[in-house]
């Protein structure tokens, strides 16, 4: 089966190093406040909806949440693209 998938176009065989860093999901941007305080965050998440409630429950006064699935969207983003 290995060999199947090497013979798609494009595909290879990653490094133990490059498997390390894969996170999977999709990428997010996460704006999180606290007071007066917000802070972005770039995250690779499979449910960014879950990780805002998290997010909230742990104190946090607001989560707001943009991913790349269906292309950035939020103005606040604006500021770290």
């Amino acid at each position: 089966m290995l060999n199947n998938i090497l013979n798609i176009e494009g595909a290879t065989i990653l490094s133990k190093s490059e498997q390390r860093v894969i996170k999977g999901g999709d990428t997010c941007y996460l704006r999180v406040t606290v007071g007066e305080e917000s802070e972005i965050f770039m995250v690779s998440t499979n449910d960014a909806n879950a990780d805002c409630v998290t997010i909230r429950e742990a104190g946090a006064d607001r989560c707001q949440y943009d991913c790349g699935f269906d292309g950035f969207t939020a103005d606040w983003l604006l500021q770290v693209q």
